[in-house]
């Protein structure tokens, strides 16, 4: 098993983004599965035993650390990688509906706008989707993440 710590790169370091497979994986896990304000390229992951993870603890950078070893390693590519994939595909399509509803209600609303009877008409204000769309998927991603986060003994820093 080996441990990774993963950090959130800082514009002004020279930091290598990744260095190997396996710190690829651990900036996966972490940007998708644990912390969803940090992108994937955004991230750096180093053997916690290495000069450059003592270096991104000691300037406050590292936001977690995430073990990995061959076992895991497999269960990535043979089972989570799939249902990573399905649930970014969930995702982009919440967002790609939630898009064409906005737009089709904010057409109808110019429609009712530019008429002579219908001026006070506000249809966005009241579709209320916004929430709606929250709690889609939100469920199954929590859950799926606390697996994930069990299964690489992921802490956070």
């Amino acid at each position: 098993m080996t441990q990774y710590i993963v950090a959130v790169k800082k514009p002004t370091a020279d930091l290598p983004n990744v260095l190997g497979r396996r710190e690829e994986l651990a900036c996966e896990i972490i940007s998708h599965f644990c912390c969803n304000a940090h992108a994937k390229v955004n991230l750096s992951a180093f053997e916690a035993n290495s000069n450059l993870a003592t270096l991104t603890l000691l300037d406050k950078s590292a936001i977690a650390s995430i073990e990995i070893d061959n076992i895991s390693e497999k269960q990535w590519e043979k089972e989570i990688f799939n249902i990573y994939k399905r649930e970014l595909a969930v995702r982009k399509a919440l967002e790609s509906s939630f898009h064409n509803i906005m737009s089709a209600a904010i057409a109808f609303e110019q429609v009712c706008y530019e008429s002579t009877n219908f001026q006070e008409v506000e249809v966005c204000e009241d579709l209320n989707i916004a929430n709606a769309f929250d709690g889609i998927g939100t469920t199954a991603h929590e859950q799926i993440s606390e697996i994930v986060i069990k299964m690489f003994k992921v802490n956070y820093l």
